[in-house]
């Protein structure tokens, strides 16, 4: 369970950080606040930073779930899974979010 829990805390922070905006400071301090009244028997660490700074914090085979909600453009997406698949179990799953969207130049679909 705290693997699983980590690694989406994960996802939602890179996202936030990516993203540059003011409101991203917002969004940690709410992830925060969570885990510490629902999750604060778990050792559960955030990480404030993009996908690819912290690939290497996670060995081969140590993620259950990874949630994908990068950037919206298939090469990017594309980018992340072959960056991070190698760090799924051998039952992993991985999710995508917004991969169906077809929007002048936004989502990742081919």
């Amino acid at each position: 369970m705290r693997k699983l829990i980590s690694v989406f805390v994960l996802a939602v922070l890179a996202v936030s950080c990516l993203a540059q905006e003011l409101k991203s400071e917002d969004i940690y301090k709410k992830v925060k606040e969570i885990k510490n009244i629902y999750y604060s028997k778990q050792q559960i660490t955030l990480l404030r930073c993009l996908f690819d700074k912290a690939l290497h914090k996670f060995s081969t085979g140590s993620i259950d779930l990874l949630h994908i909600d990068g950037l919206h453009t298939y090469e990017a997406v594309r980018h992340d899974f072959e960056s991070w698949v190698g760090k799924l179990t051998k039952d992993g799953v991985i999710m995508f979010h917004d991969i169906a969207e077809k929007k002048d130049d936004f989502g990742v679909y081919k």
